[in-house]
């Protein structure tokens, strides 16, 4: 049987190799600890995915509050999903420490005996995000899993303990059974070895595809279907009627930066109408309103006004109704700039919704932003 080995960024530098791939039958990388993402992550999985070797992930748990562990939960998804892999972990471990790496002047703090909630919430985040089909384990040691943390009960898929003098007496999947192990020409290593319940099969089945699709392609829309969408059967294009020029803003309203300038006779197209009775053009690269009274909606192709685009109600609000992470974009399609990662559940001002299927919301800073109808509902 190969090695299982698990590292990080303190092995520094690691030279992967066909006699690497030899040896070893699975690995296991760090890939957060905290809030923040392990250095070595992106370079090293890279360089596992290119020799084919089955991989899992784990997270070094640092919270201290149920927030913060969903929070970390989603630096963990993100450090993997946004590194790109060529193929997902199999496996996604929470690393569960005696306090949970809380650390003050050198010295670990007292028991943390809000472990069990926090590391339920840990769980139950990273489960919104990686799908129901994925596997989520918890490193830890065997005292604190049970009795002292009553972990057992939260759902562990994978359970992997260290103890570096004997066997855990509780049934698991993997057990560290050393912290100088060699691989790789190296020393110095931790080893696992598979439990009385592990297998090889466990570890290694198919990786799951729900969480892998990378974040900045998760806000690439299908043909829009969404009944909120404005009906365009004709291309629109909003002209400037009244006055002599009219000020483009960064946003539906008066109180929004202005950005430039719209002449009486030019036309820009047509993106949305918001409830303010502001109306959303496209100039450039670059999406910007006008006040309504300034432009007649026309048909792109002979001028005719277009009476049939529908000015959205007020009151409503966009809510992210899908798992996994989303992106909110400056833009009306995934071309654009990112404006922030936002959930399940995350909800905004409802502005209006783009001829290409999006909609456009009011951030809670005030920001104009633009999100997938895949992501996200009108209610």
């Amino acid at each position: 049987m190969g090695k299982i080995p698990d590292i990080s960024y303190w092995q520094g530098y690691v030279a992967f190799s066909d006699a690497t791939k030899a040896e070893t039958d699975y690995i296991i990388h760090r890939a957060s600890c905290g809030t923040a993402k392990d250095q070595r992550f992106a370079e090293n999985v890279a360089k596992i995915c290119a020799l084919n070797v089955p991989y899992g992930v784990y997270h070094y748990v640092m919270a201290l509050s149920t927030d913060r562990a969903k929070y970390e939960a989603e630096a963990f998804y993100n450090s993997v999903v946004r590194t790109k892999p060529a193929y997902m972990p199999t496996i996604w471990f929470a690393d569960v420490e005696d306090p949970p790496l809380v650390w003050k002047d050198g010295k670990a703090l007292p028991m943390n005996p809000n472990i069990k909630p926090i590391c339920k919430a840990f769980h139950d985040r990273l489960r919104e995000l990686v799908g129901p089909d994925a596997k989520i384990g918890i490193y830890s040691g065997e005292s604190i899993y049970e009795p002292y943390g009553k972990l057992s009960s939260i759902g562990w898929d994978g359970l992997w303990f260290a103890n570096y003098s004997k066997t855990p007496a509780t049934p698991h999947h993997l057990h560290q059974y050393t912290s100088k192990g060699q691989w790789n020409n190296r020393t110095r290593i931790d080893l696992s070895k598979l439990g009385p319940i592990g297998t090889l099969e466990f570890l290694t089945g198919v990786a799951q595809t729900a969480p892998g699709v990378p974040v900045q392609q998760q806000d690439d829309p299908p043909a829009p279907t969404s009944t909120e969408k404005i009906d365009t059967p004709v291309e629109i294009m909003a002209k400037c009627t009244a006055g002599k020029s009219w000020n483009l803003r960064k946003g539906d309203g008066a109180s929004y930066g202005r950005d430039s300038y719209m002449q009486f006779g030019e036309s820009l197209p047509f993106v949305a109408k918001s409830a303010s009775g502001w109306v959303c053009v496209r100039k450039g690269n670059d999406l910007v309103w006008v006040i309504s009274k300034a432009v007649t909606l026309v048909s792109k192709a002979t001028e005719a006004p277009v009476d049939d685009v529908v000015q959205p109600a007020k009151k409503h609000i966009v809510r992210v109704t899908e798992p996994y992470a989303w992106n909110v974009r400056c833009g009306d399609s995934a071309s654009y700039g990112k404006l922030l990662i936002a959930y399940q559940g995350y909800e905004w001002e409802y502005i209006g919704t783009s001829i290409t299927g999006w909609y456009c919301v009011r951030l809670t800073d005030g920001t104009i932003g633009w999100i997938t109808p895949k992501a996200a509902k009108v209610v």
